[in-house]
């Protein structure tokens, strides 16, 4: 089946090509639904040199699991009350202190949009909300959030027009048209004014290999990482016009060998891209039948002890990959 798909999307997406990309370094968000939800506020919070601001759709606060996939089941998710913070607030800070994560005020001047469907029954809106709170007590200004929770939607990423109906509990491929654009939700409040989204290019999807390589090589597949990762390129990007870089996170059972490139081609992030000179990277999971038998981003530690740290293995490959994309010597594939 893997053999298959990879061999569909190589004739579908060309050969190797050289290209540059001048990435405006303070214009670096991610976003993430459920699992990659809790994947972009690890990234945001490890990361807070990076990235300038962080969508979560349907996502818990930084280190709710503390490591145990037991507290992320019960403590995390379909919650009835709020997770405590100052706990995680506090581990924050001492590692900001060791260097283990980036200067936490780093975070007081970006952008939090945060998103809780009023039909989720897996993630709940009091841990959505516990998210909120988890930045609120890290000094982030009122102005800085943007936060929906009367959306009649599901467990599910809400876009205009694709999906399923939009209150449906918990459906592949976990999008819903909800006559909500959520991507562009995000983007705007990150960013703030953009120009109108316009269509999508099919030449503009790329492949990026996720192996990060050098003294501290990591394959992917050890990760529950796909050898490749979907990047989204718009022409004036190509061109070398300085642009905007959006890192775009599935959620559990929505990487390309489950639901295909639905997620990457549907979820509304490519048209407000070609619009607004921004490169969007899809990092990719796979399933393991023992530790991650769902393709989640690893965020109660099946990975390693230190998954919401600098040292995080998934962490560190995305970081690489954001790398790549700044430096003019990397390789991609391109749709001919």
């Amino acid at each position: 089946m893997k053999v298959a798909l990879m061999l569909l999307l190589s004739s579908f997406y060309g050969i190797n090509s050289s290209l540059a990309y001048n990435i405006d370094q303070s214009k670096i968000s991610v976003s993430g639904i459920s699992s990659g939800s809790y994947m972009a506020g690890q990234l945001h919070v490890a990361l807070s040199g990076t990235f300038s601001g962080v969508g979560l759709v349907a996502g818990g606060p930084y280190y709710c699991s503390q490591g145990s996939v037991l507290t992320a089941l019960t403590g995390c998710m379909n919650i009835s009350r709020p997770v405590d913070v100052n706990p995680a607030v506090d581990l924050v800070k001492q590692l900001s202190e060791s260097g283990d994560i980036d200067n936490y005020e780093n975070l007081k001047n970006d952008r939090v949009f945060a998103l809780s469907g009023t039909y989720d029954r897996t993630v709940s809106r009091d841990a959505v909300l516990s998210a909120v709170d988890f930045y609120k007590a890290l000094e982030l200004p009122n102005e800085s959030f943007h936060v929906e929770t009367e959306l009649p939607a599901g467990h599910t990423f809400p876009t205009e027009n694709y999906g399923n109906d939009c209150s449906t509990a918990s459906q592949s491929p976990y999008i819903s048209k909800c006559e909500y654009d959520g991507a562009g939700m995000i983007l705007k409040h990150i960013y703030g004014e953009l120009n109108a989204k316009t269509t999508a290019v099919e030449s503009h999807f790329l492949l990026m290999s996720q192996n990060r390589r050098g003294a501290d090589e990591i394959n992917p597949s050890s990760i529950s990482m796909d050898s490749e990762a979907l990047v989204y390129v718009p022409e004036r990007c190509k061109q070398g016009h300085s642009c905007k870089l959006h890192v775009a996170l599935h959620g559990c059972q929505q990487y390309k060998q489950k639901i295909g490139d639905q997620f990457i081609r549907n979820a509304g992030y490519n048209e407000w891209a070609e619009a607004n000179d921004m490169i969007v990277l899809y990092p990719q999971t796979i399933s393991q039948t023992i530790n991650n038998p769902n393709g989640c981003w690893d965020w109660w530690g099946y990975t390693d002890a230190k998954f919401h740290t600098q040292s995080g293995s998934q962490i560190q490959v995305i970081k690489s990959m954001i790398d790549q994309l700044s430096r003019p010597e990397m390789t991609l594939s391109s749709h001919q």
